[in-house]
């Protein structure tokens, strides 16, 4: 009898503890009242604050992807430093490894809109094939042009909603911080807050 590795159990096995969704903390409030959504629905919303590169957004709606929610291995990526450098406030949400055993997932080789990213089924066997524990150890990309696209390898989880259970912890920017409490005080919502000690963010 063969006895199938669950996706989750994979992952962790080659060192993914969590799975990471970027996003200004002004949204913070609503995704944890309502979940995080694929682009598709979140451009249904009027208050949903965007602070991404519409270049690439162009690029990810042609290649289908707005349909899904996609999620980060490693969070210092181009969108992290990009998004520090223009002294955005945002937050990086960890959410459990195990909805991949609930939802279809597809994982990518590099940043999902990147020329020549290749895509695959959510498998032990592909989760091998794209050395995701060399990704996930990656912490500098820069003069490399291959790195930065690799560091942003994506797991796109092939629904419209991803349901807030899921989400686990919150990391913030340790000077964020107080910003962030307030936040979750007034929207009256309740998760672990970490102060990041350099590990997700870059400075």
């Amino acid at each position: 009898m063969i006895i199938r590795v669950k996706n989750s159990e994979a992952l962790r096995q080659n060192g993914v503890k969590y799975l990471y969704y970027l996003t200004p903390t002004e949204n913070l409030p609503s995704i944890l009242k309502e979940g995080i959504f694929s682009r598709n629905e979140i451009s249904k919303w009027k208050n949903f604050s965007d602070h991404s590169n519409q270049e690439v957004q162009i690029r990810r709606k042609y290649k289908n992807l707005h349909s899904k929610v996609p999620l980060f291995f490693n969070t210092r990526n181009a969108m992290t430093y990009c998004w520090e450098s223009k002294n955005i406030k945002f937050v990086i949400l960890a959410l459990s490894v195990k909805l991949t055993d609930h939802y279809s997932c597809t994982i990518t080789d590099k940043n999902a809109a990147a020329d020549f990213a290749n895509f695959y089924e959510l498998t032990p066997e592909n989760i091998e094939k794209i050395r995701l524990n060399e990704i996930i150890t990656i912490r500098s990309f820069y003069n490399n042009y291959s790195k930065k696209q690799r560091v942003a390898a994506e797991l796109l989880v092939d629904t419209g909603h991803i349901a807030p259970k899921w989400i686990k912890k919150i990391f913030v920017k340790p000077h964020h911080y107080y910003h962030v409490i307030n936040k979750l005080k007034r929207a009256n919502a309740k998760r672990e807050i970490i102060k990041d000690d350099g590990r997700l963010y870059f400075n």
